[in-house]
């Protein structure tokens, strides 16, 4: 699972990091390889542009480019052909086919040089999953940190106005076309191609002519960006970026992801194999604003409003359908905050809240939800044979609460809940069928009558489930355990079971009396699996 989070956020990120790739590439080139090829330019000015480009990237990015040529022609593009952004731990973050700078005037002696657009066109942003992490390889760290707000004199030729971004860049447009993706996972398979990003991103310099929400000092420019792969993905913002401080204040953004047979037949085919063979469906859109600063985002204050239609996932056996959700997420003061999560899903609603700090160590976090009206008979995939009931069936309703840390959620887990299934049938509750068969009742799951009902009290501590009381009823078995289930899917309960347990619950308080004896004489050790349970008998309460 974790795999699988690592690689939808990993697609979901290309369109950010496909509309910034000019900016990232171009200030990644290492002064040794600026001057290995450059035409129409006298040596003098040469010498110094490849002295001002040296000094901007040590001053402000982790990364280094190599490549094979940069071009001049007069009087203002810049070419950098067949150029490879490579990360201080080895990693090749990009290969670029065409870098394209286009100055705004003649580079002068002295003076910064003047950048107005910036086009990339061809080439892969390599995604690469670490497996220890989950992160992604090579892009972080990316940018220097720095202290104070002038940046520091690495070139006593190169004065440190000349490696302040806002007297280099007087940026109108960066373009990046026909980018493809390549993503490993980290489990040495293959990596997938997903071939045809593409960006533009609009650019207005602030100033006497900005308009009236400009923010107040130098260096900010105004984005309008238009990102994403057709069919498929859709991302664009409007807000303004501060090259100097490295800010973005995006006003409005908005995201779009849909999955249908169109878009799944322009995945890879792996990657369409899959979507096809669990039936996969729905769009996603969201909206958000906010302000963050790219060298320190525990400062960043942004809201993000989410929506889900149309969502359906299967497994061999069973599917998750949900039909909408509504989600709020917020960020402020190194908060983040689930302030709305309400779904309609499997025939009922499900409703969540929580928060994290993600400035202490660990993340430590908080999730509390709660649903009702679940119909577990919409968990199948297929239905049942005509004239036979399903195997799973029941409307559920219960809660949950927790706390934990985000960096180490199942080792970290305390908390407590509930469930209760009415109206069921629940033939398929690991280890029910096995305790059937060793007390042997033979009528068990026989008549799948929607007469079965189920109520669990439990408690969550770090790596399990702690069954605290539990009972299933039947019209041919009663069972009550107590005991644990682990997050490895391993279980050990101990359980009362058998037609005599059935007879408790019709007696009450006479079946409580009894029940301090019968519960010593009727008990069972269900252990192994949720998908392989054991049941061994205990008489006597002996065993273990």
């Amino acid at each position: 699972m974790k795999r699988s989070r690592g690689i939808i956020g990993g697609v979901l990120a290309v369109a950010a990091i496909a509309a910034l790739v000019g900016l990232v590439v171009f200030f990644t080139m290492p002064g040794g390889g600026i001057v290995a090829r450059v035409t129409n330019l006298g040596a003098d000015i040469r010498d110094y542009v490849a002295k001002q480009i040296l000094a901007i990237v040590n001053t402000h990015l982790e990364p280094t480019l190599a490549f094979e040529s940069i071009d001049y022609d007069a009087p203002g593009t810049v070419r950098l052909t067949n150029a490879t952004l490579t990360a201080d731990d080895g990693t090749r973050i990009i290969d670029v086919s065409s870098l394209v700078l286009t100055l705004a005037e003649v580079p002068t002696r002295g003076e910064p040089i003047k950048i107005e657009r910036i086009s990339v066109e061809g080439g892969t942003l390599n995604i690469i999953m670490d497996p220890q992490t989950g992160g992604v390889k090579g892009l972080v760290p990316l940018v220097r940190p720095r202290d104070g707000a002038s940046p520091p004199v690495i070139d006593p030729d190169v004065p440190a106005q000349n490696t302040t971004l806002s007297n280099v860049f007087v940026l109108r447009k960066i373009v990046v076309k026909d980018l493809d993706v390549s993503i490993d996972d980290g489990s040495g398979a293959p990596p997938m191609l997903v071939e045809g990003f593409t960006a533009e991103l609009g650019v207005v310099p602030g100033g006497a002519d900005a308009p009236e929400d400009a923010p107040a000092g130098p260096g900010w420019y105004a984005i309008d960006l238009n990102t994403g792969r057709s069919p498929g993905l859709e991302l664009a913002a409007r807000g303004w970026f501060n090259i100097d401080s490295l800010t973005a204040d995006v006003r409005e953004g908005s995201a779009r992801v849909w999955l249908d047979e169109g878009t799944i037949g322009s995945l890879p085919p792996r990657l369409a194999d899959l979507a096809r063979t669990s039936e996969a469906r729905g769009e996603l859109r969201a909206t958000f604003s906010g302000a963050v600063p790219v060298r320190d985002p525990s400062g960043a204050t942004a809201t993000l409003d989410a929506s889900l239609d149309g969502f359906s996932i299967a497994t061999a056996e069973r599917r998750l359908p949900i039909e909408h959700v509504e989600a709020r997420v917020s960020l402020a003061q190194g908060t983040g905050r689930l302030e709305r999560f309400e779904a309609s899903a499997i025939g009922g609603a499900i409703f969540a809240s929580g928060a994290a700090n993600l400035l202490a160590e660990g993340f430590p976090g908080e999730l509390n939800t709660t649903f009702e009206g679940l119909d577990l008979e919409q968990l199948l995939r297929h239905t049942a044979p005509e004239g036979q009931g399903p195997e799973l069936a029941g409307i559920a309703h219960g809660r949950a609460g927790a706390e934990f840390s985000l960096a180490d959620p199942a080792g970290t887990v305390r908390g407590d809940g509930e469930v209760h299934v009415r109206d069921g049938v629940l033939v398929t509750v690991p280890g029910l069928k096995q305790l059937a068969q060793v007390a042997e009742i033979a009528s068990f799951g026989q008549a799948r009558e929607r007469t079965h009902k189920a109520d669990v009290l439990f408690t969550l501590e770090p790596g399990r489930a702690v069954i605290t009381q539990s009972e299933i009823t039947t019209k041919s078995i009663a069972a009550r355990g107590t005991g644990t289930v682990g997050f490895d899917q391993t279980l050990d309960l101990k359980v009362n079971a058998g037609p005599l347990e059935k007879l408790q619950s019709m007696l009450g308080k006479v079946g409580d009396l009894i029940g301090k004896v019968t519960d010593q004489l009727a008990t069972y050790r269900v252990r192994g699996t949720l998908s392989d349970p054991t049941v061994t008998v205990q008489p006597l309460g002996v065993g273990g």
